[in-house]
């Protein structure tokens, strides 16, 4: 197959979603079809290179400033305006048998390509604004931008990852959508899970008859990082909150810890790279998530997988994930569910965790995908 790959976010951006768009191109290629992504270029990228046969071309500059800044959104548009013109050209000097978009921004670039040029396409929706309930209050700006990519730019199948996107497609184009899971990096489990050395940082264990719980993402409003102090505050002192992230959140998270005076029960480690935070995942009793709105809360799955039990907000897919390690509950209620659990983490690994939700599985699911509605289906795979 001859794949065409639209993707805003991609290598060497180090993002969850370039992330997932970089494995499923290079997997792609290893299944031996031939890959070209166009993407916008950020600064010191190239404009074009070869990357594990991954044909990677980036025709037009993005600002360095935040995307859904002013700056950012005006750079956007002229990327979107240009990399028309650019992408009629390039398929007529290239032919492809299917076009695989997964940004809102490049939804309405596949679907134009697609009437031009009689592509079949398949797209990604991961995060969609529609599953903050705030965001159909008044204007918001990408909520129209989807509310429109939905209504008049999906392809021939939408890949989705919550029944609440996968429903709102259906209902708003009528176009098929259907759930893919995916997103664990299966080998830095497994050098974790099966590690039976010294890591590379510990949880202390001067004292073992504390209940550590650990909060891993960025400090910022959706993620709810004041919550979770808020929460260390009403248990009792057995109990104590490890932090790890930072953000535009991080001077009100130090102050609200001193406000409420549980300097001696919480702890801010600050960044860890991801291989230290998965130690720290595999030693917590139980990992705490409190965000406002998830879609696909990877560090849930990292810590089922770790067989760490997890007490989460109920948020994008997690609702339809049957683990017996995940609670569900809302903010309000977590106190009382904490102190009547008995947390109890496995230190291994979960392997039916790590199959059904490991990045591998989601690439096989869009080779699946594109496969099924490709020009030519004669690929032998």
């Amino acid at each position: 197959m001859e794949v065409l790959q639209l993707s805003e976010d991609f290598y060497p951006k180090k993002s969850g979603g370039a992330f997932t768009d970089w494995k499923v191109a290079s997997g792609l290629v290893k299944k031996d079809h031939d890959v070209t992504v166009v993407t916008p270029r950020a600064d010191n990228e190239l404009s074009f290179e070869s990357r594990k046969g991954v044909e990677i071309r980036r025709p037009f500059p993005v600002s360095s400033r935040h995307p859904n800044s002013i700056i950012g959104q005006v750079y956007r548009l002229l990327f979107f305006l240009f990399a028309i013109v650019y992408l009629i050209y390039l398929t007529s000097k290239e032919d492809f048998d299917v076009i695989y978009s997964t940004n809102h921004l490049m939804h309405p670039l596949a679907k134009g390509l697609s009437a031009i040029r009689g592509y079949p396409v398949v797209n990604f929706v991961a995060y969609s604004p529609s599953i903050n309930n705030q965001a159909h209050n008044g204007f918001n700006l990408l909520f129209l931008i989807e509310q429109l990519n939905f209504r008049f730019f999906m392809g021939d199948l939408v890949l989705c990852r919550t029944p609440a996107i996968q429903n709102m497609i259906r209902d708003t184009s009528g176009n098929s959508a259907r759930l893919i899971d995916g997103v664990l990096q299966p080998n830095k489990i497994k050098d974790v899970g099966e590690s039976s050395g010294d890591p590379p940082e510990c949880i202390d264990s001067e004292d073992d008859s504390k209940i550590t719980m650990l909060y891993v993402g960025r400090f910022e409003e959706v993620k709810n990082p004041i919550d979770a102090i808020e929460l260390i505050a009403a248990l009792p002192k057995e109990y104590r909150l490890l932090m790890i992230g930072d953000g535009p959140l991080k001077e009100k998270v130090r102050s609200m810890i001193n406000d409420l005076g549980v300097a001696s029960q919480v702890r801010l480690l600050g960044s860890r790279q991801h291989k230290t935070t998965l130690y720290y995942i595999k030693q917590a009793d139980v990992l705490l998530l409190t965000s406002k709105i998830e879609a696909y809360p990877t560090v849930v799955f990292e810590a089922l997988a770790l067989e760490t039990p997890v007490l989460a907000t109920p948020v994008g897919i997690l609702p339809e994930v049957s683990q017996s390690r995940l609670l569900l509950s809302s903010i309000e209620e977590m106190p009382a569910m904490i102190k009547n659990c008995d947390f109890k983490s496995g230190q291994g690994l979960d392997s039916e965790v790590l199959m059904n939700y490991s990045i591998d599985h989601f690439v096989n699911e869009v080779d699946r995908s594109l496969s099924n509605v490709s020009r030519h289906t004669d690929t032998g795979q």
